[in-house]
């Protein structure tokens, strides 16, 4: 997005309603809009206790790794560590996306978090880092 009131406006409808936020955050994955990236990361609620906080932090992510600034690695490595005993159905969907958009970031920046993963518990997170590994060194 090249107009800046559209960065502003944006910023404003991530703070608004569902809808709003839904909007702001697809909006930003489309354009790969970077400037957007600190608020997105602001927005991503690691204590959560409404499935729907769940959802938006999974397409949070998914447009974090549309972007692909590594300002975000960071956080998804604390999502990636993170324990919380509620939904754990969809905090384990929200730890695997996190590994599923990895591919938008450089590799270097993203292989602490890689490294992670192959140790993970979780089979569908070791598949997706060795998928990850291998397509980086081919």
């Amino acid at each position: 997005l090249k107009d800046p009131w559209a960065i502003v406006h944006l910023r404003e409808w991530l703070k608004g309603s569902r809808q709003e936020q839904a909007v702001a955050i697809e909006i930003a994955g489309t354009y790969r809009t970077m400037e957007l990236v600190p608020d997105l990361c602001a927005q991503l609620v690691r204590a959560y206790f409404r499935r729907h906080t769940v959802q938006r932090n999974i397409d949070i992510i998914v447009t974090l790794g549309k972007i692909g600034d590594p300002y975000a690695l960071p956080i998804l490595d604390k999502v990636a560590h993170s324990i919380w005993p509620l939904y754990p159905i969809l905090r384990r969907e929200m730890k695997q996306t996190v590994y599923k958009t990895l591919e938008g970031y450089p590799s270097q920046s993203c292989r602490p978090l890689v490294s992670f993963g192959l140790k993970s518990k979780n089979a569908e997170i070791r598949r997706t880092c060795v998928s990850l590994l291998r397509s980086r060194t081919t």
